[in-house]
Protein backbone atom coordinates (compact mmCIF):
# COMPACT_ATOMS: atom_id res chain seq x y z
CA UNK A 1 0.00 0.00 0.00
CA UNK A 2 1.21 3.53 -0.66
CA UNK A 3 2.28 5.78 2.17
CA UNK A 4 -0.52 7.61 3.93
CA UNK A 5 -0.43 11.37 3.48
CA UNK A 6 -0.30 13.29 6.79
CA UNK A 7 -3.61 14.96 5.98
CA UNK A 8 -5.37 11.58 5.56
CA UNK A 9 -6.53 8.91 8.00
CA UNK A 10 -6.99 5.25 7.06
CA UNK A 11 -10.46 4.02 8.02
CA UNK A 12 -10.19 0.45 6.75
CA UNK A 13 -10.32 -1.49 3.52
CA UNK A 14 -12.66 -3.07 1.03
CA UNK A 15 -12.74 -6.81 1.67
CA UNK A 16 -15.26 -8.22 -0.80
CA UNK A 17 -18.51 -7.99 -2.70
CA UNK A 18 -22.00 -8.26 -1.24
CA UNK A 19 -25.14 -8.99 -3.21
CA UNK A 20 -26.09 -8.09 -6.76
CA UNK A 21 -26.29 -4.28 -6.55
CA UNK A 22 -22.58 -3.51 -6.29
CA UNK A 23 -22.40 -3.28 -2.51
CA UNK A 24 -19.10 -3.97 -0.79
CA UNK A 25 -18.05 -5.77 2.36
CA UNK A 26 -15.61 -3.58 4.21
CA UNK A 27 -13.38 -3.84 7.24
CA UNK A 28 -13.30 -0.70 9.40
CA UNK A 29 -10.59 -0.24 12.01
CA UNK A 30 -13.25 1.24 14.28
CA UNK A 31 -16.49 -0.43 13.24
CA UNK A 32 -18.64 1.51 15.74
CA UNK A 33 -17.74 4.81 14.08
CA UNK A 34 -20.63 6.90 12.78
CA UNK A 35 -18.32 8.71 10.33
CA UNK A 36 -19.55 6.92 7.20
CA UNK A 37 -23.19 6.36 8.26
CA UNK A 38 -24.10 9.34 6.09
CA UNK A 39 -22.72 9.59 2.58
CA UNK A 40 -19.41 11.40 2.42
CA UNK A 41 -16.37 11.83 0.28
CA UNK A 42 -13.54 9.35 0.86
CA UNK A 43 -10.38 8.43 -0.99
CA UNK A 44 -9.89 4.82 -1.98
CA UNK A 45 -6.38 3.63 -2.80
CA UNK A 46 -5.53 0.45 -4.70
CA UNK A 47 -2.70 -1.85 -3.60
CA UNK A 48 -0.74 -0.41 -6.55
CA UNK A 49 -1.31 3.19 -5.40
CA UNK A 50 -4.10 4.28 -7.76
CA UNK A 51 -6.27 6.87 -5.99
CA UNK A 52 -9.95 7.70 -6.50
CA UNK A 53 -12.20 10.09 -4.63
CA UNK A 54 -15.67 8.57 -4.24
CA UNK A 55 -18.91 9.07 -2.33
CA UNK A 56 -19.44 6.26 0.19
CA UNK A 57 -22.02 5.34 2.81
CA UNK A 58 -21.95 2.32 5.13
CA UNK A 59 -24.55 0.27 6.94
CA UNK A 60 -24.42 -2.71 9.28
CA UNK A 61 -24.92 -6.14 7.74
CA UNK A 62 -25.68 -9.48 9.35
CA UNK A 63 -23.48 -10.34 12.31
CA UNK A 64 -20.33 -8.27 12.41
CA UNK A 65 -20.43 -7.32 8.73
CA UNK A 66 -20.20 -3.74 7.60
CA UNK A 67 -21.50 -3.07 4.09
CA UNK A 68 -20.81 -0.06 1.90
CA UNK A 69 -22.21 1.53 -1.20
CA UNK A 70 -20.07 3.68 -3.48
CA UNK A 71 -21.93 6.01 -5.81
CA UNK A 72 -21.47 4.75 -9.38
CA UNK A 73 -20.61 1.16 -8.45
CA UNK A 74 -23.73 -0.73 -9.54
CA UNK A 75 -22.72 -4.32 -10.29
CA UNK A 76 -20.86 -7.10 -8.47
CA UNK A 77 -18.28 -7.01 -11.26
CA UNK A 78 -17.61 -3.28 -10.66
CA UNK A 79 -17.42 -3.90 -6.92
CA UNK A 80 -14.98 -6.82 -7.34
CA UNK A 81 -12.50 -4.47 -9.02
CA UNK A 82 -12.20 -2.57 -5.71
CA UNK A 83 -11.41 -5.56 -3.50
CA UNK A 84 -8.33 -4.84 -1.38
CA UNK A 85 -8.51 -1.06 -1.80
CA UNK A 86 -7.81 0.99 1.31
CA UNK A 87 -10.40 3.54 2.52
CA UNK A 88 -9.05 6.92 3.63
CA UNK A 89 -10.61 10.20 4.66
CA UNK A 90 -9.22 13.69 4.99
CA UNK A 91 -8.26 14.39 8.60
CA UNK A 92 -10.11 17.72 8.35
CA UNK A 93 -13.35 15.77 7.75
CA UNK A 94 -13.01 13.87 11.05
CA UNK A 95 -13.86 15.07 14.51
CA UNK A 96 -10.85 15.66 16.75
CA UNK A 97 -9.92 12.66 18.89
CA UNK A 98 -11.44 12.94 22.37
CA UNK A 99 -9.75 12.36 25.72
CA UNK A 100 -8.18 8.91 25.71
CA UNK A 101 -8.82 8.54 21.97
CA UNK A 102 -6.36 8.67 19.10
CA UNK A 103 -6.04 7.87 15.44
CA UNK A 104 -3.89 4.79 14.87
CA UNK A 105 -1.59 6.44 12.36
CA UNK A 106 -0.69 9.03 15.02
CA UNK A 107 0.78 6.18 17.09
CA UNK A 108 3.08 4.76 14.43
CA UNK A 109 6.66 5.78 15.14
CA UNK A 110 6.08 6.65 18.80
CA UNK A 111 8.70 5.47 21.29
CA UNK A 112 7.53 2.64 23.58
CA UNK A 113 8.76 2.16 27.13
CA UNK A 114 7.80 -0.05 30.04
CA UNK A 115 6.46 1.26 33.35
CA UNK A 116 10.01 1.67 34.69
CA UNK A 117 10.90 4.05 31.86
CA UNK A 118 13.07 1.53 29.99
CA UNK A 119 12.93 2.14 26.23
CA UNK A 120 11.79 -1.09 24.53
CA UNK A 121 11.36 0.11 20.96
CA UNK A 122 9.15 1.98 18.54
CA UNK A 123 5.58 1.22 17.54
CA UNK A 124 5.90 0.04 13.94
CA UNK A 125 2.46 -1.33 13.13
CA UNK A 126 -1.02 -1.90 14.50
CA UNK A 127 -2.54 -5.14 13.25
CA UNK A 128 -6.32 -4.72 13.45
CA UNK A 129 -8.57 -7.47 14.71
CA UNK A 130 -11.08 -8.25 17.43
CA UNK A 131 -8.25 -7.06 19.68
CA UNK A 132 -5.52 -5.12 17.92
CA UNK A 133 -1.94 -6.31 18.11
CA UNK A 134 0.75 -3.67 18.38
CA UNK A 135 4.08 -4.50 16.75
CA UNK A 136 7.02 -2.89 18.56
CA UNK A 137 10.35 -2.83 16.75
CA UNK A 138 13.29 -3.11 19.18
CA UNK A 139 15.88 -0.34 19.39
CA UNK A 140 18.83 -0.41 17.04
CA UNK A 141 22.52 -0.52 17.82
CA UNK A 142 24.92 0.34 15.01
CA UNK A 143 22.04 0.27 12.55
CA UNK A 144 20.89 -3.23 13.51
CA UNK A 145 17.84 -4.20 15.58
CA UNK A 146 18.73 -5.51 19.04
CA UNK A 147 16.15 -8.28 18.89
CA UNK A 148 12.97 -9.53 17.29
CA UNK A 149 9.79 -7.46 17.04
CA UNK A 150 7.54 -7.61 20.09
CA UNK A 151 3.82 -8.30 19.61
CA UNK A 152 1.62 -6.79 22.30
CA UNK A 153 -2.12 -7.41 22.61
CA UNK A 154 -3.64 -3.93 22.82
CA UNK A 155 -5.82 -4.15 25.90
CA UNK A 156 -5.99 -1.94 29.00
CA UNK A 157 -3.81 -4.16 31.22
CA UNK A 158 -1.03 -4.15 28.64
CA UNK A 159 -1.22 -0.56 27.38
CA UNK A 160 -0.76 1.70 30.39
CA UNK A 161 -0.51 5.09 28.71
CA UNK A 162 -0.76 6.59 25.25
CA UNK A 163 0.49 10.17 25.10
CA UNK A 164 0.41 11.35 21.49
CA UNK A 165 1.32 15.01 22.22
CA UNK A 166 4.10 13.85 24.57
CA UNK A 167 5.20 11.27 21.97
CA UNK A 168 5.25 8.26 24.29
CA UNK A 169 3.55 4.90 24.80
CA UNK A 170 3.93 3.02 28.09
CA UNK A 171 3.27 -0.71 28.22
CA UNK A 172 3.28 -3.12 31.13
CA UNK A 173 6.52 -5.10 31.32
CA UNK A 174 4.39 -8.23 31.88
CA UNK A 175 3.04 -7.74 28.37
CA UNK A 176 6.62 -8.06 27.12
CA UNK A 177 7.29 -11.36 28.82
CA UNK A 178 3.94 -12.73 27.68
CA UNK A 179 4.15 -11.16 24.24
CA UNK A 180 2.58 -13.10 21.41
Amino acid sequence: MTAVKPEEVVLGEISGVFGIRGELRIFLHYRESETLRTERSVIIVSPEGQRREVQMVVRPGAGKRILAKIRGVETPEDAALLNGWEIRIRRADLPPAGDGEFYVQDLIGLPVEDETGTHVGTLAEVVPGAKDIWVVEPPEEEGQPTGDPIFVLAEPGNILKVDVPGRKIVIDSGALSGAL
